[in-house]
């Protein structure tokens, strides 16, 4: 029974072979992907994939930004219980979707180290396993680097993004990371489940580039279209 439970896929029941979504699932998930009708450093949709008129306006810090796919149903019910619930069995799906449908940049990347979203200490406490490092140790072995020591970022806790509106979320974010160490010439990619706004993203990439890296890039499971 313990080696059926295991093995049963966690959003139809059916068997699993690799402990993770069958073989109908994951399919169904290319349903989800992003088109290359989005810009390439917000995600959001924009003519024939070029850089939004908001990025234009105000670049942000992010050098190139990919989603894997729209947050909706059932990835959305699938990340609550992994995260939220804490149902640690879900990881295994999790980091098997996360490498059947790797980033795609405009232009290829090099990187010398994968960042995890830095989780505060009480936010880790909470959630009881540190799910972005989960998603960069995954990440690690489709881009072929190691994962930057999650000891070089410093998150402060603030409330959680999701409680927030935009505005809100800016602010929320303001001087939250602390870099302990020199990133002089780096290229790194960040990883994290889902991108709401930007707003953690990009403020971790700025304080990465005010640290020295010379260029950061950012790869999520998931994104909420703002404008769909």
């Amino acid at each position: 029974m313990h080696h059926l439970f295991h093995s049963a896929c966690p959003l139809c029941h059916g068997r699993s072979a690799k402990h993770g979504l069958c073989r109908d699932c994951l399919q169904d998930f290319s349903a989800l992907q992003l088109s290359k009708e989005h810009c390439p450093l917000c995600k959001e949709p924009s003519i024939h994939g070029n850089i939004c008129g908001a990025c234009i306006q105000k670049p942000p810090p992010i050098d190139a930004f990919d989603a894997s796919f729209r947050y909706e149903e059932p990835l959305r019910l699938l990340l609550t219980r992994w995260k939220n619930q804490g149902l640690m069995q879900l990881s295994s799906a999790i980091t098997e979707l996360l490498t059947a449908y790797p980033a795609k940049f405009r232009q290829p990347e090099k990187f010398d180290y994968i960042v995890p979203m830095p989780v505060s200490r009480l936010r880790l406490i909470e959630h009881g396993f540190h799910h972005t490092l989960l998603l960069a140790e995954a990440a690690s072995h489709v881009f072929n680097v190691p994962v930057l020591p999650t000891a070089a970022i410093v998150r402060q806790h603030r409330p959680p993004q999701s409680s927030l509106s935009s505005k809100e979320r800016k602010n929320n974010l303001r001087h939250a990371f602390t870099i302990q160490q020199a990133m002089t010439s780096l290229r790194l990619l960040i990883i994290d489940d889902v991108s709401t706004t930007g707003s953690s993203i990009n403020e971790l990439a700025g304080s990465l580039k005010k640290a020295g890296a010379a260029r950061v890039c950012a790869w999520t499971l998931a994104k909420t279209l703002l404008h769909d």
